[in-house]
């Protein structure tokens, strides 16, 4: 039993060598090309579908928290825009003469343009 063990080791070591070069191979090919996107050499646009999930996947293995990071921004954006709805809401409901409410028309203006560009971030990263 202990010799076939360590036969079936054997052979499994020698199968993980000559398996080994070409996954690397293919794994070194991968983080070239996200070397070259990464540090502008190459346009995102140029790569073919094969490659670009190549990139995206050595991306993914080096930023995990790339799309969480993105989410969190959405969904951040998100909570900016409701609170400064809900402001400019009770600035409505409770102005007098003298409060035309511009800051928080702003405020909601601007939360607005933070909140399409979260979400333009996140597209497809986030549900």
């Amino acid at each position: 039993m202990a010799m076939k063990a360590a036969l079936l080791g054997t052979a499994l070591a020698v199968l993980g060598i000559v398996m080994m070069p070409p996954v690397l191979a293919q794994q070194s090919g991968a983080f070239q090309l996200y070397m070259q996107v990464a540090n502008g050499q190459r346009a995102w646009s140029s790569l073919t579908p094969q490659e670009q999930q190549q990139v995206a996947m050595v991306m993914a293995a080096m930023h995990p928290r790339y799309t969480s990071r993105k989410c969190d921004a959405l969904a951040d954006a998100e909570d900016a825009l409701q609170s400064a709805r809900d402001d400019l809401r009770s600035c409505l409901l409770n102005a007098d003469a003298d409060d035309d409410c511009d800051s928080q028309k702003q405020d909601e203006a601007d939360a607005k343009d933070a909140y399409d560009q979260a979400k333009d971030d996140a597209e497809d990263d986030c549900q």
